[in-house]
């Protein structure tokens, strides 16, 4: 089996992993002189950590920012336009790993200075 007919059947098994498909375009890619693909492929699989690096389209993506309420045992939405679009940064390998692990729509957890900022404007918490 040739390595395109090992890509094209990776490509169209649902259960196949994202990095070993990307692995096999890298190694194509990289056969066939494709730079610019060889590097854009190694930032799918890395990711786009450097501000240097430009953030495609694609992964700038819509959402629906919420916050669980313990007292109501539910998940309310957080009306908030500065939070309505994420930026994927993460590797494909990752992302596929927190796509797996849901059940219904993949979320993220908020931590750090996001959080922080958030709960300010939520304001003091009342018993």
């Amino acid at each position: 089996m040739s390595l395109i007919e090992i890509i094209q059947k990776q490509a169209i098994d649902a259960n196949s992993d994202v990095n070993s498909l990307l692995l096999s375009a890298k190694l194509a890619a990289s056969k066939l002189g494709q730079i610019d693909s060889v590097r854009w492929i190694e930032k799918e699989l890395t990711g786009y950590s450097s501000s240097t690096d430009p953030l495609p389209e694609y992964r700038i993506i819509q959402c629906r920012p919420q916050f669980f309420n313990d007292l109501h045992r539910k998940w309310f939405p957080l009306i908030c336009d500065e939070l309505n679009t994420a930026t994927i940064t993460d590797g494909a390998g990752k992302l596929q790993e927190i796509i797996r692990q849901q059940d219904g729509d993949p979320s993220i957890l908020i931590t750090g200075e996001l959080r922080d900022y958030i709960c300010r404007g939520l304001g003091p918490v009342r018993s």
